[in-house]
């Protein structure tokens, strides 16, 4: 079972108290390839052994959970 990174977690989280956008790589198993995601994150939770982030993606408008797993090079974005 591939872990959550710590350093990660701990950009998603601060992303999260200062309620600030966040962009991350995430690896879609459905699509199988990576794409740069936009996001504005609503909470962290954790189900059956995963780190899953609750967020609005912006290029959607649409609220989805990401596995923080799947997720690479997180970066809190100035945008409000």
């Amino acid at each position: 079972v591939p872990q959550a990174d710590a350093q990660l977690l701990s950009t998603l989280g601060d992303a999260l108290f200062a309620r600030k956008r966040v962009t991350f790589n995430y690896h879609s198993m459905a699509a199988d390839r990576v794409a740069t995601r936009a996001v504005e994150p609503y909470g962290l939770f954790f189900v059956s052994g995963y780190w899953y982030l609750a967020a609005r993606d912006a290029d959607k408008n649409a609220m989805r959970n990401f596995r923080v797993s799947r997720m690479t090079q997180a970066k809190i974005i100035n945008k409000a």
